[in-house]
């Protein structure tokens, strides 16, 4: 629905989730560690063009640990606040 929206991704090295309003709304499972690139984060497009966000992000945050459903839905209602 159109507003304001807090997106979160979460791997923990076995899991992938998307939080949107501080709930899980897909998972995946998954395994290993992250592998350091050179290639550079795209934010609010898809790599390369393929699809665009057409709004406005108002900010962005990545983490050095991976956050438990308990932390994003309490992040969520504080910056709802």
């Amino acid at each position: 629905e159109p507003g304001w929206h807090h997106l979160v991704g979460v791997y923990d090295g076995q899991m992938i989730r998307l939080y949107v309003d501080g709930k899980v709304v897909a998972e995946q499972s998954g395994s290993g560690a992250l592998v350091q690139s050179d290639v550079p984060v795209e934010i609010g497009r898809i790599q390369d063009g393929a699809g665009q966000f057409n709004g406005e992000i108002g900010a962005v945050e990545i983490g050095r640990v991976a956050r438990d459903a308990e932390w994003v839905a309490a992040r969520y209602l504080a910056l709802r606040a």
